[in-house]
C-alpha cells in the first residue's frame, strides 16, 4: 500500500492542468487564456491519468527499493483513489525475488 500526500496530489495536479491550458483549443477562448475549471471539466481523464503517470512510478521504485525487495514484472494495481486535494492511494500487488539464504 502506498499513500502520497494530498499537497504533492494538489501540486501534480496544477502543473499538468497548467500545461493543459496552454494548449487547450476550446471555442470561445483564447489559447491559453483557457479557465482552470474549463480545463479540468473538459480534460478531466487524460489530467487524472497523466497525474498518476507523473507521480505513481517514482513513488513505487522508492517503496520497493525501501522494502529490498526485487520485483519480476508489472505491479497489478488493486485499489486506486486520486482527486484533486487529497492524497493519492494505491494498492498494488507484485510478484519479487526471493532472498535465498545461504
Amino acid at each position: 500500500m502506498l499513500d502520497i500526500p494530498a499537497e504533492e496530489v494538489s501540486k501534480a495536479y496544477k502543473t499538468v492542468v497548467g500545461n493543459y491550458r496552454k494548449y487547450a483549443k476550446i471555442p470561445g477562448f483564447r489559447a491559453g487564456k483557457v479557465p482552470d475549471s474549463v480545463v479540468k471539466r473538459r480534460y478531466a481523464t487524460e489530467i487524472r491519468k497523466d497525474v498518476i503517470d507523473g507521480l505513481l512510478p517514482e513513488r513505487f521504485n522508492k517503496a520497493v527499493t525501501d522494502l529490498g525487495v526485487k520485483p519480476v514484472g508489472q505491479p497489478h494495481v488493486s485499489e486506486l483513489t486520486v482527486e484533486d486535494g487529497a492524497p493519492l492511494h494505491v494498492k498494488a500487488v507484485f510478484e519479487f525475488v526471493p532472498a535465498f539464504l545461504n
